[in-house]
């Protein structure tokens, strides 16, 4: 474990002892993968009530929420504000335009979580402290003219995208579907998984033998996400069929 992740465990423990000692939640920074499955662990050892959010369902950098034991957990309680523009016609931007974007204002990356992009708008995900500075500076995403405001992010119309295919695996075990999501071998799924490329629901995994039980979201590391889905059914053979949906 590196220095700079260790100290943000034992930040994460802090906390952890904080929201028992005191009865009041408390949060991290977002976080990417990475830094979601140290911090998970440090939590969990700190035997925290805890939630993972980051603004909307599959987000990928996430705060986490250390909790009171008699406080149930919710969405709700982060301090996580949704700023939306409308994109110009004509324009087409990307995720790297509108973090750079904010990354010029002086923002630390820490503050900003995802960022949705469709053809009409983008939705910027970020703590409450950068929300002033983003509304009131940010005006020009490469060459497009923005402005942000706050929206609720519950009402957010935006469908991701995936790219669907079929597969059918020996078992749910996670080097099997690793290797049906990568179209290779299943010892170079185990590879990946053991060298820690691999997160499953955000969290790196380190073992090829765990069991998938279907619903889950794969990263692996300079390849893309997915969903992978199964309801059981099974091949004339006895594979097990699943869906796999890739994030685009």
């Amino acid at each position: 474990m590196g220095a700079e992740t260790a100290t943000l465990c034992a930040h994460v423990a802090d906390l952890c002892r904080f929201a028992s000692r005191r009865g009041i939640p408390r949060f991290t920074v977002f976080l990417d993968e990475g830094a979601q499955a140290a911090v998970e662990n440090a939590a969990r050892r700190a035997d925290c009530r805890r939630m993972w959010y980051g603004g909307y369902e599959h987000a990928s950098r996430r705060l986490l929420g250390l909790f009171p034991q008699e406080q149930e957990p919710s969405a709700g309680d982060f301090p996580v504000v949704a700023l939306r523009t409308e994109i110009p016609k004509g324009f087409t931007l990307t995720h790297r335009d509108f973090l750079g974007a904010a990354l010029a204002l002086g923002i630390k990356r820490e503050v900003v979580g995802d960022i949705l992009i469709t053809e009409e708008f983008a939705v910027l995900f970020a703590l409450p402290q950068a929300k002033q500075l983003l509304e009131q500076e940010l005006r020009l995403v490469g060459r497009a003219g923005v402005r942000f405001e706050e929206t609720d992010a519950a009402g957010i119309q935006y469908t991701q995208r995936f790219e669907e295919s079929q597969k059918s695996v020996a078992s749910l075990r996670l080097d099997a579907v690793t290797a049906a999501l990568l179209n290779c071998a299943r010892s170079e799924a185990a590879g990946r998984i053991e060298q820690g490329l691999v997160s499953v629901d955000g969290f790196q995994e380190g073992k090829g033998t765990r069991l998938l039980q279907g619903g889950e979201r794969i990263a692996v590391r300079g390849v893309g996400k997915f969903l992978v889905e199964a309801d059981g059914s099974v091949t004339r053979k006895g594979r097990q069929r699943i869906l796999i949906k890739r994030f685009v």
